[in-house]
């Protein structure tokens, strides 16, 4: 399996940046702090022509990580593997954050 930077990952809209045409119109998506003096990394930046569209791409992919050890959980089997109903309350957590719930 590939090594990414581990979760939770977050977004946060950038203030003042200019893409071109587009200003105040982008997010950055970032890993977990450091530690307790240093912020994550960003990881990436969500440019569009839409506020909103790109708001909910940010929320997407910084959800990612949340996503994946959901489908980790439901789809692992064995002695280790967590109850299915711990899995799919995973999942929709996982859901939930990344189409804007609270959870």
């Amino acid at each position: 399996m590939s090594k990414y930077t581990s979760g939770p990952w977050t977004f946060e809209e950038h203030k003042g940046e200019e893409y071109g045409p587009m200003e105040n119109c982008s997010f950055a998506i970032k890993g977990p702090p450091l530690d307790e003096y240093l912020p994550g990394i960003q990881l990436a930046t969500v440019v569009s022509d839409c506020v909103d569209r790109h708001e909910a791409n940010a929320r997407l992919i910084a959800s990612a990580p949340c996503l994946l050890s959901a489908l980790i959980a439901i789809t692992n089997s064995g002695p280790d593997a967590i109850p299915i109903k711990e899995a799919f309350e995973m999942a929709h957590r996982a859901i939930e954050r990344a189409v804007g719930g609270d959870a």
